[in-house]
């Protein structure tokens, strides 16, 4: 799904390289504007995603952006919750991730009508996202224009995404970081038990 992710501060964003061509997803932290980004580039396509804040190798940034270079056979497009979803390209999607304003409770809705139209064997993710400074500001944006809220962007590929028990999560400065396990088990969900999920 990604070709490429580059993780750079709010300062360092002038020195970015975008091409023309590839779609980018954007991830956007709580003290950082992507406006002077998207502004050096004559036709970007930028999918901004803002979130609290950027963790990379163990520490977290508010002051930060990751900037993900979408491959050629991720498929990327935004649903409002009216929509009726009509890609004949879902079907032979493996993976998709769908990203809403922090918790939409249209999430399921969207979830049963993506799972009413894809295979069975899709490995489907799904994210809240937004700014802790302005809980109802818009969080999804297509080159620095906001999206409705009632909505998700979803990206799909081909491709297989690698997401299962093998991989958990480390609490690490008030977040939850994910990082890579050894063993099969999955021992605690947010530092809870995991035995009552089972």
């Amino acid at each position: 799904m990604f070709q490429s992710i580059s993780f750079v501060r709010q300062d360092e964003s002038t020195n970015m390289l975008i091409a023309v061509e590839p779609n980018y997803l954007l991830f956007v932290a709580d003290g950082c504007d992507e406006s002077s980004l998207i502004s050096l580039y004559p036709n970007p396509r930028i999918y901004s995603i803002h979130i609290p804040a950027i963790i990379w190798e163990q520490k977290a940034y508010h002051d930060a952006m990751l900037l993900c270079e979408l491959d050629a056979s991720t498929q990327i497009a935004f649903y409002t919750m009216h929509d009726k979803i009509n890609a004949p390209w879902l079907i032979k999607s493996k993976s998709a991730m769908l990203f809403v304003h922090w918790l939409d409770p249209n999430i399921y809705a969207y979830l049963d009508n993506l799972f009413s139209i894809t295979n069975d064997d899709i490995t489907l993710v799904g994210a809240g996202c937004g700014t802790t400074l302005s809980p109802s500001a818009p969080s999804l944006f297509f080159n620095g224009k906001p999206y409705d809220k009632n909505g998700f962007l979803l990206l799909s590929s081909h491709n297989t995404m690698a997401i299962g028990a093998k991989h958990g999560a480390h609490y690490f400065n008030g977040f939850y970081t994910a990082r890579m396990h050894n063993s099969n088990t999955i021992a605690t969900i947010n530092g809870e038990s995991a035995s009552v999920f089972y």
